[in-house]
């Protein structure tokens, strides 16, 4: 409760001559964002540069990384999922994943922090995603997409595979307890 700024969305940092906005970004479509929007616009078309937690080139490159090579995401030859987990858990998994359309064979072989990642991403939102071609309609991609009408430069604040090297360290139980963790709340994502 005595944390300062401990509400909002949009923050103003300034030091001397310099000024940075911080927004805060969610990642899928939501009426709210037109708001947003409307109101950063300004400062958009102003701005030096726009930094997003990944920018263009940067989910250009993941996306090309993952379909040049799949084990980033797939595990082929360790032990599956069905045989690192319980019964019920893996059962319970399964119904999760399948909820998001894949189908249990493929998750069978999915790296746990994949899993995991997608077991917070809810199957409304994977519905909406297919439906719309991939495309979020996040805030952060609307925010792109008014900084490059804008001839404002895009900048990432991560490298493209942070995603990777954040996980690369984690033991076999450690990879299970994001399972573990993300697992519960999963069948409450939507």
């Amino acid at each position: 409760r005595d944390v300062p700024f401990r509400r909002g969305l949009l923050f103003e940092a300034v030091r001397e001559d310099q000024r940075i906005i911080l927004v805060g970004t969610y990642h899928f479509g939501d009426p709210r964002h037109q708001q947003t929007l409307d109101r950063l616009r300004p400062l958009i078309a102003e701005a030096a540069a726009l930094y997003v937690e990944a920018g263009p080139e940067e989910e250009a490159r993941l996306t090309r990384a993952l379909t040049e090579d799949p084990t980033l995401m797939v595990d082929p030859t360790g032990p599956t999922l069905p045989e690192r987990l319980s019964p019920p858990e893996w059962q319970a998994l399964s119904q999760a994943m399948s909820d998001r359309g894949t189908p249990a064979v493929l998750v069978s072989r999915m790296r746990p922090w994949y899993v995991a990642m997608m077991l917070g991403i809810s199957p409304c939102m994977i519905r909406i995603m297919a439906e719309q071609g991939g495309e979020t309609g996040g805030l952060d991609h609307l925010l792109i997409a008014e900084a490059e009408a804008a001839q404002i430069p895009v900048r990432a604040l991560e490298p493209w595979d942070t995603v990777f090297t954040l996980f690369a360290d984690m033991t076999p139980s450690e990879e299970l307890d994001m399972i573990h963790a993300a697992l519960p709340a999963a069948a409450h994502a939507d």
